[in-house]
């Protein structure tokens, strides 16, 4: 059966960002209706508008239907279906088992047990230099600075797999080069844990940039999976003097392609804009979720924006404690947002989606 929903042009306008217009203000304004008290708030708020050109054509095929698999193209890349509004501050989430799949049809994956985990977490992207509480970085992904909510992940993660008696190996510190990654990969870890920065850079022009700017070599590539990546040890210093290499600490989504992850089940990325690229018409979005789906690897979380790094570790604490015991990836994060829903905004919850 087919559906029109919108064309590209209706749904662009709504996910245009305003002037001046903060993430955090822009997700709202995306999954907010407005107030049926303060006429004012349909001025401001998209919610109701977004939610009537994607979903509400599909509520009547849809109704009494539990789990829903869907695989967006184009624009539709961009959007948290989870936040999306139902009703008034009454999210999808609470409706629907939403599963994203990067093709249909699919066979649902099995059930799936896990004996092993890789974790990176607390980083050094400027080896020998100790930055003050205060340096933290609030957001992942906002600077090249220590992120203090990744080691909080780490420990918890370390702990819980001890309990659990799954093999652990932690990327921390100095110790989580590119070398240092490739090795733990030889090790085909069932779960693929990075807790760091990444990045997805639109294409700059070379002529609007002096060579020697901040990560000029990645901004200016016409290659998508070169302006998207993680960031290792010794990664900030890389960024800044603009040399690049096996070992440079900036791991592309493009060297990530060409790695082995046939045996790692789930790769979780605990970093903020995971789950952007350059969107290519109907062959979807060409960043990291490209890269690990190139590399092998089965299932994955990652975000669709800027998460404060406190929201963060407490959503991949609860994840982690569904997962471990014996939950699916998708129903701990779908239990992991469902926790964080009923105490904050969907800017803090829902900018994580797992792709099947």
């Amino acid at each position: 059966m087919k559906v029109n929903l919108c064309t590209d042009e209706e749904l662009g306008a709504i996910l245009e960002k305003r002037e001046g217009e903060t993430t955090s203000d822009y997700v709202q304004r995306l999954n907010t209706r407005p107030d049926p008290d303060l006429p004012e708030d349909s001025l401001y708020f998209s919610g109701d508008r977004l939610y009537t050109l994607i979903w509400e054509p599909l509520e009547a095929i849809l109704s009494g239907i539990d789990t829903i698999l869907y695989s967006p193209v184009g624009q539709l890349n961009k959007i948290a279906f989870q936040a999306l509004q139902y009703r008034w501050e009454d999210p999808l989430l609470n409706h629907h088992v939403l599963i994203q799949r990067r093709f249909l049809p699919e066979p649902m994956p099995a059930p799936q047990t896990f004996s092993s985990i890789t974790v990176a977490g607390g980083i050094h992207y400027s080896p020998g230099t100790q930055p003050d509480e205060e340096q933290l970085a609030e957001n992942r992904s906002d600077s090249w600075l220590p992120l203090g909510g990744t080691v909080t992940e780490l420990n918890f993660i370390r702990q819980l797999s001890s309990k659990k008696g799954i093999a652990f190996r932690a990327l921390d510190g100095d110790d989580a080069t590119e070398e240092d990654f490739r090795d733990a990969l030889t090790q085909q870890p069932e779960i693929l844990h990075l807790g760091t920065h990444g990045f997805f850079l639109p294409n700059t022009p070379s002529d609007s940039l002096s060579p020697g700017a901040p990560g000029y070599a990645f901004k200016v590539s016409s290659n998508p999976l070169q302006r998207s990546g993680l960031l290792l040890t010794g990664g900030n210093d890389s960024w800044q003097n603009g040399t690049t290499g096996d070992n440079d600490g900036i791991l592309t989504a493009s060297e990530i392609s060409n790695m082995n992850l046939l045996n790692t089940k789930l790769v979780v990325l605990s970093a903020c804009e995971t789950g952007l690229g350059d969107i290519q018409g109907d062959e979807g979005v060409y960043g990291l979720q490209r890269a690990f789906a190139m590399a092998g690897a089965g299932q994955l979380i990652m975000s669709l924006w800027k998460v404060p790094d406190q929201y963060t570790a407490e959503l991949m604490q609860l994840f982690y404690s569904a997962l471990f015991e014996g939950n699916t990836p998708l129903h701990s994060l779908r239990m992991a947002q469902q926790t964080l829903a009923k105490k904050t905004g969907p800017y803090n919850w829902a900018a994580f989606v797992l792709v099947q």
